[in-house]
């Protein structure tokens, strides 16, 4: 959803009467003053297991033609310098991500446990932001896990 200029909106579960359960992320836009937008995708079970699914991205991202219109299919548009990934994980699932430099993560754990590069462990709920301060680009490896014991050593990459 793109507020825009603003808009009234409340979430609820049509599709039962059972308790819904999802993220709600802010992003803040890259200009204001833009029009109101609303759209939702489906994607698959599939292209999410044990590897990173790309949900959203920057409209510059979207189709490299710099033009913001959303199609309603494929990856989400935004009006921000984002992407945006998801994964199913099963433990002992390795996955790996390059952040580019002078670049941030911001990963969240939504249930079981996850580890960063072996060296910060994350368990439901948690949450981990990565800067990668310097001119080379940093490797990720992240291992899904059911259960680990928290700890973090560090959380920047410099």
């Amino acid at each position: 959803m793109s507020a825009g200029r603003g808009v009234t909106h409340s979430e609820k579960n049509k599709a039962s009467n059972e308790m819904l359960r999802f993220l709600q992320i802010w992003i803040k836009p890259n200009r204001s003053g833009l029009t109101p937008n609303y759209g939702s995708r489906l994607f698959s079970k599939e292209d999410r297991h044990n590897k990173l699914q790309h949900v959203a991205t920057s409209y510059d991202g979207y189709d490299g033609t710099g033009l913001h219109k959303d199609t309603g299919e494929g990856i989400i548009p935004m009006h921000q310098d984002v992407n945006i990934f998801v994964s199913e994980a099963e433990a002992g699932a390795v996955q790996g991500f390059v952040l580019q430099s002078k670049r941030q993560a911001y990963l969240v754990c939504i249930e079981g446990a996850l580890s960063a590069n072996q060296s910060c462990n994350l368990t439901a709920r948690d949450a981990l932001e990565i800067k990668s301060e310097t001119m080379s680009p940093f490797s990720l490896k992240l291992e899904a896990d059911n259960e680990k014991e928290k700890n973090c050593s560090s959380n920047s990459h410099r």
